[in-house]
């Protein structure tokens, strides 16, 4: 198949590319080094910038993957949160551009986020994807946004893989998890009891992949299907790596440290990952303990 991947210098664009090494790929990214380099390891693919993407020729696509999006890490002023939302809305709207006129749209598959569901209610509710954000935030209104801002002809076509908080050693926030663990100072934020989905690298890959191969279209969400909290994450995290785990920072001072903190770590979503379960996919990894390989 030919494959088009925007974002593929990414934490899991790369590791995507290289899982589908066999297949014809044209990789788009901003970071030319990184993305010659992913490149130089791929037998069949090929480079383009968001200046040459018209010299692709788009007929012989079939498959769009869409991993644009600036990371959720930083300070969330008002100019942080517009570049959050620019850098993944403008890749969507280049995608409706380019295949605007074509008869036979690609499959799309774009990565979005559980943040879709809002806050947590004060409830066992376990999100479908079905659900429609109780408590809206700024994380539920920056994914309904990307995942309607492509046109109807394509939404027929799109599938949106709601990722929990995408996990692995190599990279993205886990290893910014650990560090404290390993001076024995991994602390447990607010109340403890706020849900923390999560899913491990190696299973939102084998999920695109599923999805690449069964044609999948609407939503599903990533997440491993074992209820998590963030005191059990965090407990299970420093039992992974041998530590203790008896610090806790209230809520009153936890949200000090900001909106991002806020939506992120003090709130979160209980997610259901039953409907792409339901279909024949099979998470892997559903131990914590399981993404710590080396301590």
């Amino acid at each position: 198949m030919n494959i088009l991947i925007f974002g593929a210098s990414g934490f899991i664009g790369q590791h995507l590319a290289m899982a589908l090494s066999e297949h014809q790929l044209t990789l788009v990214s901003r970071k030319s080094a990184r993305i010659q380099a992913l490149a130089n390891q791929l037998p069949h693919a090929t480079i383009q910038t968001w200046d040459t993407l018209a010299d692709i020729p788009l007929d012989h696509i079939d498959i769009v993957i869409n991993l644009c999006g600036k990371s959720l890490l930083g300070i969330w002023t008002d100019a942080f949160k517009d570049e959050l939302l620019n850098s993944r809305v403008t890749p969507l709207n280049t995608i409706a551009t380019l295949f605007g006129q074509h008869n036979k749209p690609p499959h799309i598959i774009c990565a979005s986020g559980v943040g879709i569901y809002g806050h947590q209610p004060d409830n066992d509710h376990l999100f479908k994807e079905s659900d429609h954000a109780v408590h809206p935030s700024f994380l539920s209104s920056l994914a309904n946004t990307c995942e309607s801002t492509l046109p109807d002809n394509h939404q027929k076509h799109t599938c949106y893989l709601r990722l929990g908080a995408v996990l692995d050693l190599s990279g993205g926030s886990l290893p910014l998890m650990c560090f404290p663990h390993y001076f024995g100072l991994g602390a447990i934020l607010g109340k403890g009891t706020q849900p923390f989905s999560w899913v491990s690298l190696s299973d939102v890959i084998q999920a695109f992949l599923f999805a690449i191969d069964q044609r999948l279209t609407g939503a599903y969400n990533i997440v491993t299907p074992i209820k998590t909290t963030q005191q059990d994450f965090q407990k299970g995290l420093a039992k992974a790596m041998r530590r203790p785990c008896f610090i806790k920072i209230p809520e009153g001072i936890a949200k000090h440290f900001g909106q991002m903190y806020q939506e992120l770590v003090l709130s979160g979503q209980q997610v259901s990952s039953e409907k792409i379960q339901q279909l024949g996919f099979q998470f892997k990894m559903t131990e914590i303990k399981g993404l710590i390989r080396k301590t």
